[in-house]
């Protein structure tokens, strides 16, 4: 998609988000209010949920890619996270309160297993490195592990976002880091060579 297509869309969505119900929002206004065509919009989007779980993953997709999330600096990716769910505030919650919150959430968490599945695999490498020796993981406990952390993070994420975010951003990093606590390697301690 031409990149002024997705400025003007983004643009157009925000300011109507300010002036109305989410769920009002027809395809056919937030195109006119971008001066795209419908037919344009249609080109790169199958419908309104589609368009606003894209306009969302964009960013989120450009700051979990840029260095990718490692076992080292993953604290620094979640404060950035955290810092753009701050930045979009009001637009997260108008989605949040519509119609599109489901397929928004499903989108949203297919990202973060994206992002936890890289520190993961660093996080294996790292164990591997300290223990001088391979990690084997069965395909199934290496599935589990990505989910488990991928959920716990994105349930922890929108709990704190929900009760209106009140913990500033170095907390809740140092929440998540207590509560970690280096459960990962643990778990490969315990999982490596054991089938499942």
């Amino acid at each position: 998609m031409a990149r002024n297509t997705q400025k003007q869309l983004k643009a157009a969505m925000k300011a109507l988000i300010a002036k109305k119900n989410l769920d009002s929002i027809t395809v056919q206004e937030l195109s006119d209010a971008a001066n795209v065509n419908k037919k344009t919009f249609y080109y790169h989007f199958q419908n309104m949920s589609d368009f606003l779980s894209w306009m969302y993953s964009a960013g989120f997709t450009s700051l979990m890619d840029a260095e990718g999330v490692t076992a080292e600096n993953w604290p620094a990716h979640l404060k950035k996270v955290l810092a753009g769910i701050r930045r979009d505030h009001s637009y997260l919650t108008a989605i949040y309160a519509s119609r599109y919150a489901p397929e928004f959430r499903q989108a949203i968490s297919r990202m973060f297993d994206r992002a936890v599945e890289k520190y993961v695999k660093s996080s294996m490498e790292r164990w591997e490195t300290e223990r001088g020796r391979p990690l084997s993981l069965s395909a199934t406990g290496y599935a589990y592990l990505v989910n488990y952390h991928s959920m716990a993070l994105f349930g922890m994420l929108e709990q704190w976002f929900q009760r209106g975010m009140q913990e500033p951003d170095e907390t809740f990093v140092r929440l998540i880091q207590m509560i970690s606590n280096d459960s990962l390697f643990k778990a490969f301690d315990l999982m490596n060579g054991r089938p499942l």
